[in-house]
């Protein structure tokens, strides 16, 4: 399902084509349709894109130094889209997490999500 959003973000960027994109959603239509696998709960740990660029320095990975602010501001409307799209469907449940206020890198706060999670889920 992430794949979704890094494949319409590339359409955005016009790294793909509007032919690429269709493709790429006929294919994954039809895997979808095969596939027994269904995801019981999506998370959305919902962060400004400024703050993922902030926590993102702070990591200081190599691999991650390239991303900029208007990549991860694409994202996070691609995001917003799925979001959007598996709430009109309404087969999934949906947790939006705000990691904003909460910082799941500590205990307590991973705790909360943790807790939040189980109530959505029923357990």
């Amino acid at each position: 399902m992430s794949i979704w959003v890094y494949a319409k973000n590339h359409l955005h960027q016009k790294t793909i084509t509007k032919d690429e994109w269709e493709f790429y959603k006929k294919i994954t239509g039809e895997l979808q349709i095969k596939s027994s696998v269904r995801e019981d709960l999506v998370i959305f740990l919902d962060a400004e894109p400024k703050t993922c660029l902030k926590r993102i320095a702070e990591r200081s990975r190599n691999f991650e130094k390239a991303l900029t602010l208007a990549y991860l501001t694409n994202l996070d409307n691609r995001l917003r889209e799925l979001k959007e799209k598996l709430q009109k469907e309404g087969k999934t449940k949906i947790l939006s997490f705000d990691t904003e206020r909460y910082d799941i890198r500590g205990k307590q706060d991973l705790l909360k999500l943790t807790a939040e999670v189980q109530k959505v889920l029923g357990g």
